[in-house]
């Protein structure tokens, strides 16, 4: 039969229990950011706090294809969820449909070579046990503790966290199949996931995109290499 609802008087101490167990991680949450963002002289809120496209223009990263990894729509045009260009004719992952691709240095931008991790083989050994805080990887990687990197690494190393330590999925698989759905701007920093190469040695890993961004930008590649395709046979056709 259907469920008795419970007197408050039996609700009341989880209630509090839930509420205490929500605070403290408001908490924890707070004395992260304050650590996290401290060194970075830029937070402008007493918690730790900043926002994020203000922080970006600060640096000189926020914008589109020019500024490289960190390129974003504009928020004034098409919403971050939809697969339209915005006002200014950006659309996550155009820079894929360029010629080449920009180099990590091109990529990074402002950053340097202390501040961001290279392609090459970590010079470290990868720690027992894996990586499990964002101190660890920049010991890891040798690069300086105030870099701005975690800000486009975190979802990086969020699969990471999540296939090494939360599902532990390594210790019985050697295959692995990740699907990242609603991928954005995750489109223009595809070269990064190329870290998770390093961060799991051993371990065959297959990442698909599923996002209406993803399908726009690979239908523009397909008319984009029609286009060229037609160009050039036409081109043949008139000079024979």
């Amino acid at each position: 039969g259907p469920t008795k609802p419970r007197a408050h008087k039996d609700l009341c101490p989880e209630l509090l229990q839930a509420n205490q167990e929500f605070q403290n991680s408001q908490d924890c949450g707070e004395n992260l950011r304050k650590k996290l963002f401290a060194s970075w002289a830029d937070q402008h809120h007493q918690d730790g706090s900043f926002f994020d496209s203000e922080f970006k223009a600060r640096r000189e990263i926020l914008g589109r294809l020019e500024v490289g990894f960190w390129a974003q729509p504009c928020m004034n045009g098409a919403p971050y969820m939809f697969a339209e260009t915005d006002a200014t004719g950006f659309q996550n992952g155009k820079m894929l449909l360029e010629e080449s691709y920009p180099t990590l240095k091109q990529g990074w931008k402002v950053l340097h070579d202390k501040e961001y991790p290279s392609m090459h083989n970590p010079k470290n050994a990868l720690p027992q046990g894996g990586i499990r805080s964002w101190e660890q990887y920049c010991r890891w990687r040798d690069l300086e503790g105030t870099s701005i990197a975690p800000l486009l690494l975190t979802n990086i190393l969020t699969i990471y966290q999540m296939i090494q330590h939360e599902l532990e999925l390594t210790k019985h698989k050697s295959k692995i199949t990740v699907y990242l759905l609603g991928v954005e701007t995750e489109l223009n920093y595809i070269p990064l996931f190329g870290e998770l190469a390093f961060l799991m040695p051993g371990i065959d890993l297959t990442i698909i995109m599923v996002s209406p961004a993803a399908k726009a930008i690979c239908v523009a590649a397909k008319k984009q290499r029609q286009k060229k395709f037609q160009e050039h046979f036409g081109k043949r056709n008139c000079v024979r």
